[in-house]
């Protein structure tokens, strides 16, 4: 099955692809946010584009579990999903840390040129997908 990772942000949300067959993920980008509400035609694009068959969103929660004030937000953009894209399930999974660990290893890769917010973000999407896959593809 082909799943698009989403990294929800509130100025844009990181986007990847990846199948979860072969446990392979990839970057595919930064879709333009504002306010956590995506612009729309571009998510459309690569809806159109990768054809994917879920949509796996990151759900932020503190090291202990509690909820963050993102978290209510990210509770909406799944909400939105849903209504925007209705034969797609949309599955969320814990993101922790996937910003720190993009983060480092990005500028471990290119140095201070890595850490363009739109390729963290991208990253970060990746990250949320491969956790997915590694967990059996269970939501929260």
């Amino acid at each position: 099955m082909i799943c698009l990772g989403v990294d929800f942000g509130t100025f844009s949300w990181g986007v990847a692809i990846g199948d979860q067959l072969s446990e392979t993920t990839q970057s595919i980008g930064a879709v333009r946010a504002e306010y956590g509400k995506p612009v729309w035609a571009d998510l459309d694009d690569i809806i159109e584009k990768w054809n994917p068959e879920c949509i796996v969103l990151g759900y932020p929660l503190k090291a202990d579990g509690s909820r963050f004030k993102l978290t209510d937000r990210v509770d909406k953009a799944k909400v939105q999903l849903e209504k925007r894209y209705p034969t797609l399930p949309i599955y969320l999974t814990d993101e922790r840390l996937t910003t720190v660990i993009a983060r480092e290893k990005l500028f471990a890769e290119k140095g201070k040129k890595g850490l363009e917010k739109g390729s963290i973000d991208a990253e970060s999407a990746r990250l949320i997908l491969e956790h997915w896959f590694e967990s059996g593809s269970i939501g929260l």
